[in-house]
C-alpha cells in the first residue's frame, strides 16, 4: 500500500512553540555520526542515494543528520516517517509523521504515509479518515480510490470497495492497468470470478507490465518483514504472469525465512521447471540447502548456477558461505565474497558471511569490522543482539591472544 516518496519533500516550514518535541532517534539506530557536516539538501541527496542501493538504515542515518542541523523542518520528519515505514516500525513512523502533521496538517505525504501505517496496523477506520480527506483534496486521484477500496476491502464492505475500485478505473482511464487488476481481484475475493477475469484481461491489455507493480509491493513487504502480505502479491502476480521466474524466487525466499522448506523446493523447482537454463533456480536450490545445512547440496547447486554464469552475485555469496561452511577452500570463499561485495556494497548478508571467513581464518578483527558493517546496515545494536555478542566474543579473544592467525 505504501507510495514510494522518490523525490525531496517541497515544504520549508516553521516550528511552533505550542507543538510537542520533535521525535528522538529511537535505539534501534546506530548512534548518529554526523561528522560530515554536510548541508541539508545534501544530506536528503545521500539518503536518497542509500534509499537507492534499498540501504535504508543508512538512509535513516542521513536523515538523523539532517535533523541535526535543522530540527524544525516537517519535511525531514515525513522522510524519516518514510523510511521507518518502509522497514517496518510502525511506532517510530507515526511519531515522526504525526510531529510533522503537527507542523502542517494539510501536507499531502504526511497523511498519506500515515494512513499506510494505520493500515498495516489494522486501524482501518483512521486509515479511512485520512484516505477520505486525501480525496476530498484530490478527486482525480486513482491511487487514493484504490486505497479506500482496499480499506473496505479489508472492513468486508463489499459494495463501498467495489464502488471505490470502479471510481479508481473511471478516474484512471483506458491506461491505468492497476485499478482494472485491483477491481478484478476485488470482484474475485467478493466471489464474482466472471467479472474479475474480465478486468484482469482488461488490466493486461491496459498495461501489460502491470505485474511488476505486485512484484514491487512483494518486496516491500518483505523488506518490512510483513511475508503475509507480501505473498498476497506474489498470488496476485502470478495470476497476471502465472509462469514469471522471479515470483517463485521471492515466494522461495519467504517461505525459506519462515522455515517452510519443503515450499520453498517446490518453487526453486517451479523455477528450473520454466526456465532450465536460468541461474536464479540453481541458486534458489543452493540457499534453501543452506538454510537446511545441506552443505554440500548446496555447493553444487551454487556450482551449477556458476556455469550457466559465471558473474553470478548470488550464486557467489552463497558458494562463499557453503565453502565457509564447510571449512574448506577458504580463499576461494574469499575471493567470492569480495566480488560479492564489490558488487553489492549495501548488502548485510554478504559481510556476515565475510566475517564467518575470517572467524574461520583467524583474523578476528577484520571479521569485527565486518559484524559492525552489518550492525550500520540492519539498524544497530538493539536490533542484533547475537551480532554484537559475537563481536563481544571476538573483541575478547582478540584481548587475550592477538586479532589474526
Amino acid at each position: 500500500m505504501v507510495q514510494v516518496v522518490t523525490k525531496s519533500i517541497a515544504f520549508c516550514l516553521v516550528l511552533l512553540i505550542s507543538l510537542h518535541s520533535p521525535p528522538t532517534v529511537a535505539q534501534k539506530l546506530e548512534p548518529l555520526d554526523c561528522s560530515s557536516l554536510l548541508t541539508i539538501d545534501e544530506y536528503i541527496e545521500q539518503a536518497t542515494s542509500f534509499v537507492g542501493e534499498k540501504a535504508y538504515f543508512l538512509a535513516l542515518t542521513s536523515i538523523n543528520c539532517a535533523i541535526e542541523v535543522d530540527a524544525t523542518r516537517g519535511d525531514l520528519y515525513v522522510m524519516r516517517g518514510f523510511l521507518w515505514l518502509r522497514v517496518g516500525f510502525l511506532d517510530e513512523a507515526e511519531a515522526d509523521l504525526t510531529y510533522a502533521l503537527e507542523i502542517d496538517p494539510e501536507q499531502e505525504e504526511g497523511n498519506l504515509l500515515l494512513s499506510n501505517v494505520y493500515f498495516y496496523r489494522g486501524d482501518y477506520h483512521l486509515a479511512l479518515s485520512l484516505v477520505n480527506q486525501l480525496i476530498s483534496d484530490k478527486p482525480d486521484s486513482a491511487y487514493y480510490h484504490r486505497l479506500r477500496g482496499q480499506i473496505w476491502k479489508k472492513l468486508q464492505n463489499e459494495t463501498k470497495s467495489l464502488a471505490s475500485f470502479q471510481q479508481a478505473v473511471t478516474v484512471g482511464g483506458p491506461h491505468d492497468g492497476q485499478s482494472y487488476a485491483e477491481l478484478g481481484f476485488a470482484y474475485q475475493y467478493f466471489g464474482y470470478q466472471a467479472l474479475a477475469d474480465e478486468n484482469l484481461a482488461l488490466a493486461l491489455d491496459a498495461q501489460p507490465t502491470v505485474v511488476y507493480q505486485y512484484l514491487m509491493l512483494s518486496e516491500e513487504a518483505i523488506v518490512r518483514r510483513d511475508s503475509d502480505d507480501a505473498l498476497e502479491n506474489l498470488d496476485k502476480a502470478q495470476q497476471l504472469s502465472p509462469t514469471l521466474w522471479y515470483i517463485y524466487s521471492l515466494r522461495a525466499s519467504i517461505y525459506g525465512e519462515r522455515g517452510e522448506y519443503e515450499k520453498a523446493k517446490l518453487e526453486c523447482e517451479n523455477i528450473i521447471d520454466v526456465e532450465p537454463n536460468n541461474p536464479e533456480g540453481f541458486v534458489c536450490r543452493g540457499l534453501i540447502a543452506l538454510y537446511t545445512d545441506e552443505l554440500r547440496e548446496a555447493l553444487s547447486n551454487f556450482e551449477q548456477a556458476l556455469a550457466l554464469d559465471e558473474e553470478n552475485i548470488p550464486a557467489h555469496r552463497g558458494r562463499a558461505l557453503a565453502l565457509a561452511k564447510l571449512k574448506q577452500d577458504l580463499d576461494s570463499a574469499l575471493q567470492d565474497i569480495n566480488k560479492a561485495i564489490d558488487a553489492e556494497p549495501f548488502n548485510p548478508a554478504a559481510y556476515q558471511t565475510r566475517s564467518i571467513i575470517f572467524i574461520e581464518m583467524g583474523k578476528r578483527n577484520e571479521a569485527i569490522e565486518d559484524l559492525e558493517m552489518v550492525l550500520k546496515l540492519t539498524g544497530g545494536a538493539a536490533a542484533n543482539p547475537d551480532i554484537l555478542n559475537l563481536i563481544d566474543g571476538l573483541e575478547q579473544l582478540t584481548l587475550e591472544g592477538g586479532g589474526s592467525a
